[in-house]
């Protein structure tokens, strides 16, 4: 069984029962806060993440920048186009 590891500036170490071992990327965290690991990985990477506190510690302060992110964004999603744009738009695309 592969095992996903992060770590900040330190070797990981073995873990008992593990083969192979994977970093966790900033990809891989990406796709567990957007729900796109499947039922397994997502229960691997909760695993590593939990044994952790480097991983644990990245996890949160990213969570905490995709929160603000959508806290301070979302609003302009729900925002009409100002027709000054659209006019560009339909301009630019003939």
């Amino acid at each position: 069984m592969s095992r996903l590891i992060v770590s900040q500036g330190r070797t990981p170490a073995t873990h008992p029962g593990t083969t192979e071992m994977k970093r966790v990327t900033m990809t891989d965290i990406n796709a567990y806060l957007d729900g796109a690991l499947d039922e397994r990985e997502r229960a691997e990477f909760e695993s590593v993440v939990e044994s952790d506190p480097d991983a644990k510690a990245l996890l949160a302060q990213h969570r905490q920048h995709v929160e603000e992110l959508h806290r301070l964004y979302d609003p302009v999603l729900n925002e009409e186009v100002p027709p000054r744009m659209l006019e560009l738009l339909r301009k630019r695309n003939g």
